[in-house]
Formats: structure tokens, C-alpha cells, sequence
């Protein structure tokens, strides 16, 4: 089987010290020899739940700048059930998006 190597980087859901996975991962990405880029496309591998929401907030821009990413997921995961709540009562309908559609995504 192939290996990517990714073995040893962390992954992150939300729950417990965002800036300790932050350092975590940047050290992993240090050994790695991973540029700004790479860093910014494989965090979004690493994250679920909670923290993968918090990422998935970022503008497109937002996503290719590692600082805002770690910056971001700090400020978002600090309290994981906050932004839960935030999101479910700041949640609109999309255009397009049909009432079930949006009664799913507040689930």
C-alpha cells in the first residue's frame, strides 16, 4: 500500500487545546518540509466535526494562508458547543436550497 505520509499528522475535531494541535501540526509539517500551500491543503484532511465546520467558514482566499487558518480555528474551537449553537441560530437558507435541505443542515 502506498504511503502519503501522513501517518503522523494530527487530526483535530474540535475538542480539547486547538493551539496545541496547531503547534503539533506545524511541527509535523516542519518535518515534513511542507510549504504555506501544502500546510493549507492538508489541514482540511485533519479536521472534523466542529473544527471542520469552524474551517469550512474560511473564504476561499482565507484557506490558502496558514496563519489565518490556525488563527481562525483557535478563535472558532475554543468552545466547542458555542459555536454549535452560533451556527444553527445564525444559519440561513441558501439560494436554491429546498426547506429539506436546510432542515438537514441545521441537524
Amino acid at each position: 500500500m502506498a504511503s502519503f505520509g501522513f501517518e503522523s499528522v494530527p487530526f483535530f475535531n474540535g475538542e480539547g487545546d486547538a493551539e496545541n494541535f496547531i503547534q503539533y501540526y506545524e511541527l509535523e509539517a516542519v518535518k515534513k518540509d511542507w510549504n504555506n500551500g501544502k500546510k493549507c491543503k492538508v489541514i482540511e484532511f485533519c479536521l472534523t466535526g466542529v473544527a471542520k465546520q469552524a474551517f469550512n467558514m474560511l473564504t476561499h482566499e482565507d484557506k490558502n494562508d496558514f496563519s489565518k487558518i490556525s488563527k481562525h480555528l483557535i478563535e472558532k474551537c475554543s468552545n466547542a458547543t458555542d459555536i454549535c449553537i452560533k451556527e444553527f441560530q445564525e444559519r440561513i437558507m441558501k439560494t436554491g436550497e429546498s426547506p429539506a435541505q436546510f432542515a438537514i443542515e441545521l441537524e
